[in-house]
């Protein structure tokens, strides 16, 4: 024999020895009985349910597992194991030691009962079948959808296209749930239906401001987003505006109130992370909300700036807010600097929700024994209510009125009365979407709020130029009063068209602020004066028009996402005079006062000339 021939052999008879020893290690191999239940559910498409800790480091000696039938998979594992495995329908399996079965015995049990109510309703008339298909607001399909018929453990699961079938045991209401997804409990009367999820519990997880691509999430935003869930703070808190509950969430937000400081008594300027009232973007669903049209002046906060005023909003229409901080300017503009303020709003239907509070102090700690006792008196009732309009539309409508009196703490020379600012407010908001195909839906959302406020200012002294001591001896504390209207509207149309996502929407809104000035005079008026002025005010009111589309290509550079849009905007501000005594000075002779008048005929008093213009209607003036 050759030396060739001899190694040929010797390598074959290795091989066929390596071949043969792995067979049979393979065949003794010991498993873990959890990975024997994996292959048995990844081969027969079944799911188990058993307690890890009981079965942990559990081995079985099982030949062949991927090759035998699910019936004696089973048997082979109850005959090698000291555990039952019971099957409780709808391809579920339980696994219980003998010791510890009392739950999945009452588990058996009733299946059984359950089975029993088939046979008893079967026999009677041939079951129901239910099919259809699980989308979502976006009319895509919500795969692995719990389907579960109610009172009962007889359900299903959709599949990756949304489909299910589930064959009813009794005809009881179906019950659709998902993560992320508010649960549906649907009363069956077709055999064919389509159920729209919407989107519920976030988990902070899905967010509508920062990015136009909607595959993703937060785990993947290169930028931090604060949530705040309204209906859990209401609960936990005595605030009744949305700047208080965004304050008690967000320490950076700042809304304190202010006293005396003209028109910031009655919009309260908030302020983002140390920034401008203005440079803080706030939205409606995603779209612009227009500013008030109060310029901050005197020595209030946000001085020169505009910003928006968040309590013209009742809380009781919001669901949530969102707040897009770093990286905000980058996606929608220097007005973003500071970040933006997404105010998300209830969509619930089939509900009615009413609430109110009371509320007031024992003001005793005051010095002055004629500002002692109870004041701040509050009062705030809402009501919302929702209701479906066709099979996957509602409309959503909030009420809320706010009654607020004066707070008086202890003054000083400069003011006597001083306090929070009185306020009557009511809000109406409205929150709708109506599909009006299958890829395609029409939205609308909107509201008007009322203010009626009132302010004292800075306390004039008797023996002053600014007080004619016939009207007033003891001097007097000018009332700024106000009625502020605020009303917006939004309409647009969003779906897929042609696999794209369109947005388009027109939204306008505007803010009105008329002063009067009460408990006032005009000094160089006299003894002629009015005690009160409609002292003019101002307006702001704003159109913006956006279009957008975007599309994700998911085979595209391991997924691209191509967002566009277009807006345009209009603005227009208007400031309107009062009546002519709120601003003008006149001369002894009731004259108004012009360059060519005597300093001889311009009233004084110790010397000193009487300014003109109702007392205080320095914001108008300015």
């Amino acid at each position: 024999m050759s030396k060739k021939n001899t190694t040929i052999r010797f390598i074959l008879f290795f091989g066929c020895f390596l071949y043969f020893f792995s067979s049979y290690s393979q065949n003794k191999k010991q498993l873990l009985l959890t990975d024997a239940l994996n292959i048995i559910s990844t081969k027969h498409k079944v799911f188990f349910t058993y307690n890890p800790a009981v079965i942990k480091d559990q081995k079985v000696k099982i030949k062949n597992l991927n090759k035998l039938p699910l019936e004696q998979s089973i048997k082979l594992i109850k005959k090698l194991t000291s555990y039952k495995i019971d099957y409780l329908g709808n391809d579920y399996y339980v696994l219980y030691t003998s010791a510890k079965n009392k739950y999945f015995t009452n588990q058996k049990s009733l299946f059984n009962t359950q089975l029993k109510l088939l046979k008893d309703s079967t026999s009677k008339k041939e079951k129901l079948t239910i099919r259809g298909i699980v989308i979502n607001e976006y009319y895509q399909p919500i795969k692995k959808v719990n389907i579960i018929e109610s009172n009962t453990q007889n359900g299903t699961i959709s599949k990756n296209d949304g489909s299910f079938e589930l064959k009813l045991l009794v005809n009881n209401p179906i019950i659709f749930t998902h993560i992320g997804y508010k649960t549906e409990i649907i009363q069956s009367k077709n055999k064919f239906l389509r159920v729209l999820l919407k989107s519920g519990i976030q988990l902070d997880e899905v967010l509508i401001v920062g990015s136009r691509n909607n595959k993703r999430k937060k785990v993947d935003s290169p930028v931090s987003t604060d949530i705040i869930e309204i209906d859990n703070i209401k609960k936990k808190s005595e605030f009744l505006e949305v700047n208080q509950l965004i304050q008690n969430e967000i320490p950076s937000f700042n809304a304190t109130k202010q006293s005396g400081s003209d028109g910031a008594d009655h919009i309260v300027p908030a302020t983002y992370r140390g920034l401008g009232p203005d440079q803080t973007l706030v939205l409606i669903n995603g779209k612009r909300r227009h500013q008030a049209s109060l310029i901050n002046l005197y020595g209030t906060r946000g001085r020169g700036n505009s910003g928006t005023d968040l309590n013209a909003i009742p809380s009781s229409a919001i669901k949530r807010i969102e707040v897009l901080k770093d990286g905000a300017s980058a996606q929608y503009g220097s007005d973003a600097i500071a970040g933006v303020i997404n105010i998300v709003l209830k969509d619930d239907v089939n509900q009615t929700n009413i609430n109110s509070t009371v509320g007031f102090y024992n003001a005793n700690v005051n010095t002055d024994k004629s500002k002692r006792g109870i004041d701040g008196f509050t009062y705030k009732a809402d009501v919302n209510y929702g209701t479906k309009i066709n099979e996957n539309g509602f409309v959503n409508v909030s009420a809320e009125f706010l009654s607020k009196n004066h707070t008086f703490r202890n003054g000083t020379n400069v003011r006597q009365k001083y306090g929070d600012a009185a306020l009557k407010s009511s809000n109406l908001f409205l929150n709708s979407e109506i599909p009006i195909s299958p890829t395609m839906k029409v939205y609308t959302n909107g509201g008007y709020s009322f203010k009626n406020t009132e302010a004292y200012a800075f306390t004039r002294t008797p023996d002053s130029e600014r007080n004619v001591m016939s009207i007033y001896p003891n001097g007097f504390n000018p009332i700024i009063t106000s009625n502020i209207s605020d009303k917006s509207f939004t309409l647009g149309l969003k779906g897929k068209l042609k696999g794209w996502n369109i947005d388009f929407s027109n939204t306008y809104g505007k803010n009105n602020f008329h002063y009067f000035i009460k408990e006032t005079l005009n000094a160089t008026l006299l003894n002629t004066s009015p005690k009160q002025f409609d002292a003019g005010g101002h307006s702001l009111s704003q159109n913006t028009t956006n279009f957008d589309v975007s599309k994700y290509f998911p085979s595209t550079f391991k997924g691209l996402n191509i967002a566009l849009g277009l807006e345009n905007r209009i603005e227009n501000y208007k400031i309107f005079s009062g009546e002519e005594g709120s601003y003008a000075s006149y001369d002894i002779n009731g004259n108004i006062v012009n360059n060519n008048t005597p300093i001889s005929d311009i009233p004084t008093h110790n010397n000193k000339i009487r300014p003109g213009g109702s007392r205080d209607s320095l914001v108008i003036l300015l």
